[in-house]
């Protein structure tokens, strides 16, 4: 830099010692002619002639002179008197020594000015053209160069699509092309980018490109970089790709305003009957282009992402010296055609290979999927699920207005509880005989099940009938049991009845709550019933404590949690929220959780155990169902689960342990893979 610098200070020298030189010769040149010129005195000759001598007759010429015209056609009169002399000029420059003759008569010859102008002999064209076809958005005539960047004249893009200056309302322009974009820049007034000057604070597709543009800029090394949209056209994406073509300018705007020189390029891919059809687009600096093949984009089929990444990394040309980005839009796990076993992963890791061995960052827009994640991860992108997933699609809102129904359960478990008395344990039905067998005594069997579970009977303990003659009571002087049958198992309630208003005093509550991804977007509104939960119990006049088990299959890269986790302790409201902050991420399996976790829990001696299960998805494990159900029912627990409405699995768990099923709001309709 210092070299460069002396450099340029030398040759602005030798040009400033020119200059002086030159003006020093010109004004010596000058003083030695003025000093020759004062040498020398004009000098007139004149000669007088006899008259008669000029009449003497003259020899004639054989033939006539030369007419003299002038060149220039101007007013001319006569330059000598009436009588005849000779003029010299010897101290001039132009030397003069002829004799100057009279003539008879002057001469006037008066002329009008007509210069000839090469446009005027060109014939009167009217020309009426109009533009057929254009690969940029029109130039206003206000534009001094296409690529100006500083900020005169409103201009502050490379592809002048007049950001303006915001001081007295920014520019907006329709544009006129084929390439129909509508409105370019800002309308006045909206304060927003935009097509037809909408605004687009709230839209998922915006925040989701910008988010892109600034990885892009953050990342970069150079000042010029290659996007390249890889769009899956299958008929699922006509919305998402539209999307994406309205809001294309907020991404590259974001490039405008630090002056980042930028290419946009296109890729679409889609299974159609006579085969797969990928299409490339050329690298092009022109927003209005990439966004009009976007929208006329022919939708149907299906998708094979793997081969349309192949394809874009084989015949795509990037610029060696620009930053290289591609993204990748679907809502789709990204498959191959190919049918080998082992096909699609070797497909998967040459795509990851090349990505990294040539440059290029792969950001996603996609599909929650392991590989589409680790595309991203590995190759320095960004990955995002596309708006309207399957998380966003199943998502809760956040407040409580919004959530009135889903909070309404959480009220009504609370009411269960205070009214249904506290389930103690449960038996299995074959006992049913030995109820019955003694009439209102004790059988060993009997007295043997409540000192397992912690609920000696004394000796004046006795049983009988209840009056609908369904139930069995049992009476041990203060202290009394209820015993119903519910399909295979006799369950043991704390009080008379399991109608009655028995309300336990001590109580443990254990949250079991699904972590998987897609309960991601109910995780402030599951916190909203928890705090009504607490909220109503605090209502009661019983002592309560709250536990915590999260589990989730840590198959994606989101691994928050990845098997059961049991939060030894009783919890607080606060300490709760705090869980529920880190990222929900994973696959569920209910049934394995219930067998590993609940035996983990701590349980106060004579309380009532009450499980909340909150899931949305149905229920999977490599454990069976009945021995789950006998988990909870052998540790006297009564479940009530917020989850599938029709699983087998969670209606059998809430029916066998006297609890209830609710259904969860927006809960899927099937299960997913990592959802």
């Amino acid at each position: 830099m210092i070299r460069q610098f002396k450099k340029t200070r030398a040759i602005r020298a030798l040009l400033i010692s020119a200059v002086v030189h030159l003006c020093l010769m010109i004004a010596w040149t000058f003083l030695l002619y003025n000093s020759e010129k004062g040498e020398f005195d004009d000098a007139v000759d004149v000669e007088f002639l006899d008259k008669e001598s000029l009449q003497k007759p003259r020899r004639k010429l054989l033939k006539p002179p030369l007419s003299k015209q002038l060149l220039a056609a101007r007013k001319s009169q006569s330059t000598t008197t009436d009588q005849p002399r000779t003029v010299k000029l010897r101290a001039t420059s132009n030397p003069i020594n002829e004799t100057v003759r009279p003539l008879p008569d002057s001469l006037f010859r008066n002329t009008t000015t007509n210069q000839d102008n090469p446009q005027d002999l060109l014939p009167e064209v009217t020309t009426n053209t109009r533009r057929i076809y254009s690969r940029e958005t029109p130039i206003p005539e206000s534009v001094t160069s296409r690529f100006q960047e500083d900020d005169e004249d409103g201009v502050k893009s490379y592809r002048q699509r007049l950001s303006g200056d915001g001081s007295n309302g920014l520019h907006s322009v329709e544009s006129t092309g084929a390439a129909d974009v509508g409105t370019v820049g800002n309308e006045p007034g909206t304060g927003q980018s935009g097509a037809s000057g909408k605004i687009y604070a709230n839209n998922p597709f915006a925040h989701a490109l910008k988010r892109i543009a600034d990885h892009v800029i953050s990342t970069r090394e150079t000042d010029r970089v290659n996007v390249i949209f890889v769009i899956d056209t299958s008929a699922s994406m006509r919305d998402n790709i539209q999307q994406v073509a309205n809001h294309l300018n907020i991404m590259t705007d974001e490039f405008d305003t630090i002056k980042l020189e930028y290419y946009l390029g296109m890729s679409e891919f889609s299974v159609r009957r006579d085969g797969q059809r990928i299409k490339t687009n050329s690298l092009r600096p022109d927003v209005g282009l990439i966004r009009r093949n976007m929208q006329s984009a022919r939708l149907s089929g299906d998708e094979h992402a793997l081969d349309a990444l192949v394809d874009t990394l084989n015949f795509m040309e990037f610029h060696p010296d620009a930053d290289k980005h591609l993204v990748l839009v679907t809502d789709e796990p990204a498959t191959t055609i190919m049918a080998l076993d082992n096909g699609a992963a070797d497909m998967r890791a040459r795509i990851i290979r090349d990505c990294v061995s040539q440059g290029i960052h792969a950001n996603v827009l996609g599909f929650i999927e392991p590989f589409q994640m680790r595309l991203a991860e590995e190759t320095d992108g960004l990955w995002q699920e596309i708006p309207g997933g399957l998380s966003q699609a199943t998502s809760l809102p956040s407040s409580r207005s919004g959530n009135e129904r889903f909070l309404k359960v959480f009220r009504d478990i609370v009411k269960d509880i205070r009214r249904s008395g506290m389930l103690v344990f449960s038996m299995d039905a074959e006992l049913q005989d030995e109820l019955d067998a003694k009439g209102n005594s004790m059988s060993t069997k009997i007295l043997r099940k409540f000192e397992k579970h912690g609920r000696p009977l004394s000796n004046r303990a006795y049983i009988k009938r209840s009056r609908d003659d369904r139930n069995w009571l049992i009476l041990d002087g203060q202290t009394s049991y209820t015993i119903k049958q519910m399909n295979d198992r006799l369950n043991v309630h704390l009080g008379h009845g399991v109608e009655s208003h028995s309300t336990p005093s001590v109580v443990d509550v254990v949250i079991m709550l699904d972590y998987s991804r897609s309960m991601g977007g109910k995780s402030e509104a599951v916190m909203l019933g928890i705090s009504t939960l607490i909220g109503r119990l605090d209502l009661l006049s019983i002592s309560y404590r709250i536990q915590l088990i999260r589990f989730a299959e840590a198959k994606d890269a989101i691994k928050s949690v990845d098997g059961t986790v049991v939060t030894r302790g009783f919890l607080s409201e606060s300490e709760i929220k705090t869980f529920l902050e880190a990222p929900f991420g994973g696959d569920e399996h209910l049934i394995d959780a219930i067998v590993e976790g609940l035996p983990k829990i701590v349980f106060s001696p004579n309380s009532a155990r009450v499980l909340l299960v909150l899931t949305d998805e149905p229920s999977t494990g490599s454990l069976t169902e009945d021995r789950a159900i006998e988990v909870c029912q052998s540790l006297g627990i009564q479940a009530y689960v917020v989850g599938h409405p029709t699983d087998a699995f969670q209606i059998a768990l809430a029916e066998k342990t006297g609890g209830r099923l609710f259904a969860m709001s927006n809960h899927l309709n099937k299960r997913y893979p990592y959802q």
